[in-house]
């Protein structure tokens, strides 16, 4: 039996036919799916994205019949939307963090956000000595942009660049280390996804 070739098959999903599609996603979701895993490392993460990178093929058949490598684009795609849920993820991550550090801590705080705090602050470390002080004092204290600038005798505008700096910092660690950060994450909180 000869094998139907992708650009056909790709026509035929354009015209919504439906085995056509079950026809490409058999030939390759399970190879999509190995190299999103590689990626991500989480399981239920790389089904999500591989779904996602499969319904795209079926909303945008239509423009795909003129490439020349399916696999090539399959790569690309999925790929990118894996970086891209990554840096979500992180940044939601990061926002999270930031707020649970920034709250008072109460006799009854969860294992979690004091996870999160010891995270953030050893993140935290990785910052020169002068900026880590001023990210200590906006996220420990709570103090605001003036008063830490009248503190440490330095201007309101120098904590707000040094404080950006900081969180940009931060967030590069945080996405450096992102696999380690969710595979913790996930096996702390069950209903992170």
């Amino acid at each position: 039996m000869m094998e139907i070739s992708d650009q056909y098959l790709l026509t035929q999903i354009a015209r919504k036919d439906l085995k056509c599609f079950e026809s490409f996603m058999f030939r390759y979701e399970e190879r999509v799916y190995n190299f999103v895993l590689k990626l991500v490392k989480l399981p239920e993460l790389a089904e999500e994205i591989t779904q996602d990178t499969f319904i795209k093929i079926w909303e945008n058949a239509g423009k795909l019949s003129d490439l020349q490598s399916i696999p090539a684009w399959l790569y690309t795609t999925s790929k990118n939307h894996s970086l891209n849920m990554l840096k979500q993820m992180a940044a939601r991550y990061f926002r999270e963090t930031t707020y649970s550090a920034s709250l008072p801590q109460t006799s009854d705080e969860g294992e979690t956000a004091h996870e999160y705090k010891n995270l953030l602050f050893s993140f935290a470390n990785h910052l020169p000595p002068k900026r880590r002080e001023i990210f200590l004092l906006k996220i420990e204290k709570g103090l605001t942009n003036e008063e830490i600038g009248n503190q440490l005798h330095i201007s309101p505008h120098t904590v707000k660049s040094q404080l950006q700096k900081s969180f940009f910092t931060i967030r590069q660690l945080l996405s450096d280390n992102i696999t380690i950060v969710l595979i913790l994450l996930y096996y702390r909180s069950e209903d992170f996804f």
